[in-house]
């Protein structure tokens, strides 16, 4: 019997997949905890449409990520930031403050595994990082004002 996983379920298959099984082991446990659903035609058809519709939106981000990288590579990133008389940061800057200030100056969600920032930045100065996106690497400078 084919069935359409609602939820992850060990050594059978991920949410969304669609999976043979015995009659019996869909009916009583699969069906009954509601960690499948049968897979009638609109079923299939409706997990498809989702799973294309999920594929689309990551390829279409993935798009938006690179675009964003090659403008990075090219301009830089230059941030103003509040220091003290002597060049010091009122604030550390890190990967995770990198994610923060991306997203909320170009609108692109950078994940923290995508960026490559080793150090851990409190004074002003120019320093560089680099961005890896669907296998490609981006070095971009970074100054800090």
């Amino acid at each position: 019997m084919k069935v359409i996983l609602t939820q992850n379920v060990a050594r059978l298959g991920n949410k969304g997949d669609i999976v043979e099984v015995s009659e019996g082991y869909a009916r009583n446990f699969l069906l009954k905890k509601n960690l499948a659903r049968e897979a009638t035609k609109g079923a299939l058809k409706d997990t498809l449409n989702k799973k294309e519709t999920k594929e689309k939106a990551k390829d279409e981000a993935i798009a938006q990520k690179l675009i964003l990288a090659k403008k990075l590579k090219e301009e830089g990133l230059v941030l103003n930031l509040n220091k003290n008389k002597s060049g010091q940061l009122f604030e550390k800057i890190d990967k995770a403050k990198l994610v923060k200030i991306i997203k909320e100056k170009y609108g692109v969600n950078i994940k923290e595994g995508e960026i490559v920032f080793e150090d851990t930045v409190k004074s002003v100065g120019d320093f560089e990082f680099g961005l890896k996106i669907a296998g490609n690497k981006f070095e971009v400078d970074l100054k800090i004002e």
